[in-house]
């Protein structure tokens, strides 16, 4: 899993989401005070599969992107950035092959008592062990 999480942040760090957010893209959970915008990202779950002679690994991780922009333009557009570093992409996870990084769903919304927008999307993972 450490292999994997690595990999997500190598795929994030200096992507236009990356730059987009000022660099504010946090494992698990943002600091306390972290300036909007920003996004966090997470382990769902995770599943073995074994096939014969061959060990898969099916991951789903979700982002959620927070902004406080009054208008929901600005949340479309980092959503936009993170598709364009997430979809369908391969990851490189030492001792893994990835075959597919598959977008599932996505839903953005406004956030009354937090006064953001938060977009949720989720990502399946499916990697081959080597």
């Amino acid at each position: 899993m450490k292999e994997l999480l690595k990999a997500v942040h190598n795929k994030l760090d200096g992507s236009g989401l990356w730059s987009s957010l000022g660099g504010r893209v946090y494992f698990d959970h943002a600091p306390q005070g972290t300036v909007f915008p920003y996004c966090v990202y997470y382990l769902i779950n995770d599943k073995y599969e074994y096939q014969f002679d061959s060990e898969f690994q099916e991951v789903v991780l979700q982002f959620n992107i927070f902004d406080q922009s009054s208008s929901a333009l600005n949340i479309l557009s980092y959503y936009d950035d993170l598709r364009d570093v997430m979809d369908w992409s391969s990851l490189s996870i030492t001792g893994y092959d990835c075959i597919k990084v598959e977008p599932e769903w996505a839903n953005i919304e406004w956030l009354e008592e937090e006064e953001a927008w938060i977009c949720r999307t989720q990502y399946r993972v499916l990697q081959e062990k080597q």
